[in-house]
């Protein structure tokens, strides 16, 4: 099973840090535009029943989410306000995740650092809003809309479970599609533009995604599934928008419910799901496989 890193760089601003739902969404519509819809069903069949590989969200090149660990038995205002400093930590760095993987205590300790932070800048641009039918600007139109700008590197990670020759031959071929039209729903106005690399992992990473200590999993995606064993996690309630011609008169409209647990949840066993019938539309669906590394949780003593 090999692995592989996908690395962006920013050429301009862009909606979000992209989920890997919705990374896996973006390689279903570029194989949809290069080969198209039957290519896409094709692609999105050979994840139902065992995903031929998995990909993690995006994140800060260097970085891993920072794990949801709670201990519940502190009772020293030191040790809480060590805990409730970590917890707003959205990253940790691979040398940090590196001590933390091999015994999970060590989070709750002032000698565990999480103070150097990589930060992706939110930005609020003001646009003024324009008349369908008269392509002038409306008086008093302004809105708001958020954006990110990081001049650091981004990174996603691939790992392949069945046929690696295939798959890398067809991620790769999205990736050049990705290069030439940028990433999320602002492309088409100059945002979402990145150069796009594929990389072997570091010593570092190799070693963090090998670690075979561990007696559970992190994820580094989005994941909900039966099959799931939950220890510490965050959840949240995920509603999709799917467009493109798919909803009722080629409008825009939202999938199902579901609750997704975050990066950074741990859990004993388990690897997710593709989730289905989300829609009236028997193809519409939702990635939820689990992108695993390996950490050893310790008793909370």
């Amino acid at each position: 099973m090999g692995y592989v890193k996908l690395r962006f760089q920013p050429l301009s601003r862009f909606s979000e840090l992209f989920t890997a739902d919705q990374l896996w969404g973006q390689m279903v519509w570029a194989v949809s535009d290069l080969h198209g819809e039957e290519a896409a069903t094709t692609f999105v069949d050979a994840f139902k029943e065992k995903p031929p590989f998995l990909i993690s969200a995006m994140m800060p090149d260097g970085y891993l989410p920072t794990p949801c660990l709670t201990h519940a038995s502190v009772s020293s205002s030191e040790h809480q306000k060590i805990e409730k400093h970590n917890k707003k930590c959205a990253w940790v760095s691979l040398t940090d995740f590196s001590l933390l993987q091999q015994g999970t205590n060590v989070f709750f300790t002032k000698e565990f650092p999480l103070d150097v932070q990589e930060k992706i800048r939110e930005v609020t641009e003001v646009h003024v809003s324009i008349n369908r039918k008269t392509f002038t600007a409306e008086d008093g139109g302004l809105y708001n809309q958020q954006v990110m700008d990081s001049h650091i590197p981004l990174c996603a990670y691939v790992r392949y479970l069945d046929d690696e020759n295939l798959w890398q031959e067809k991620i790769g071929e999205v990736v050049a599609y990705w290069n030439k039209i940028g990433l999320g729903g602002d492309k088409n106005v100059g945002k979402g533009q990145f150069l796009i690399d594929q990389l072997s992992l570091t010593e570092q990473e190799k070693s963090i995604f090998a670690f075979s200590q561990g007696n559970c999993f992190m994820t580094l995606s989005k994941t909900f599934g039966n099959d799931l064993v939950p220890l510490f996690y965050q959840v949240e309630v995920y509603e999709g928008i799917v467009g493109g011609g798919w909803g009722e008169n080629g409008r825009y409209y939202r999938k199902k419910p579901i609750l997704q647990f975050l990066p950074g949840s741990l859990f004993k066993s388990g690897v997710g799901s593709l989730a289905q019938k989300m829609s009236i539309e028997p193809r519409i669906c939702t990635y939820g496989y689990a992108m695993p590394v390996p950490i050893l949780l310790e008793d909370k003593s």
